[in-house]
Order: C-alpha cells, then structure tokens, then sequence
C-alpha cells in the first residue's frame, strides 16, 4: 500500500516508489556547497548557442529510512545512521513520525 504523501521527515529528500514504500534520504554537502554554472563555449556546430556546465558537489548518503505499509494501519521501518540500522514496526502516522524524528534526533 501506498505511503501517504503527507507524511515526510524534516531534512530528508523523498522517493516514492508507490505501491513499495516510500525512502528517505538525507545527504552530506547538499546544503553547504551550492551548484556551480559555468557559461562555456560551444566548441562543436550551433551559432549563437550557449553551452552550460553545471557542478555539484559530491554527495554521500548519510542517513537513510526505507518505509513500507504492509496493510492499511502498519508501517515497517528500516533506518540507518552512522554506524546503527534499526527495523521498527508503528501503528499509524503520528507514530510513525515521532519514532522517526527520535531515531534521527530531529526536535522541533
């Protein structure tokens, strides 16, 4: 069953994978190294075209919840950080919430 599209994890990026779950996925450097765009020159055909080069910064994951709903009411979690992976079974969203944001240390 599908995850609903309300429930999200604060400083997590979301993928949904509808009937299979939903992930969350926080990552290293996103927010501290903003992309780069670079004008460069078209060196191949086109007049009067730009070309654009865009940078990230490498990213690496460095947390992670993969969420299921087996049934209409029941949630399974497996969640990573650091050096710790937990699986945890919830009844409801509330639930499911609050035992996220305790795993991840997420206040507020």
């Amino acid at each position: 069953m599908k995850v609903s599209s309300d429930f999200d994890i604060k400083g997590f990026e979301r993928y949904d994978k509808g009937e299979q779950g939903v992930v969350f996925v926080r990552y290293s450097n996103r927010a501290q190294v903003p992309p780069q765009i670079q004008n460069t020159p078209l060196l191949y055909g086109g007049e009067r075209m730009d070309s654009f080069v865009l940078s990230l910064a490498r990213s690496e994951i460095v947390e992670c919840a993969v969420i299921i709903r087996p049934s209409k009411n029941r949630y399974t979690v497996t969640a990573f950080k650091k050096d710790e992976i937990v699986i945890f079974k919830v009844e409801g969203l509330e639930e499911l919430q609050a035992e996220c944001y305790k795993f991840f240390k997420i206040y507020g």
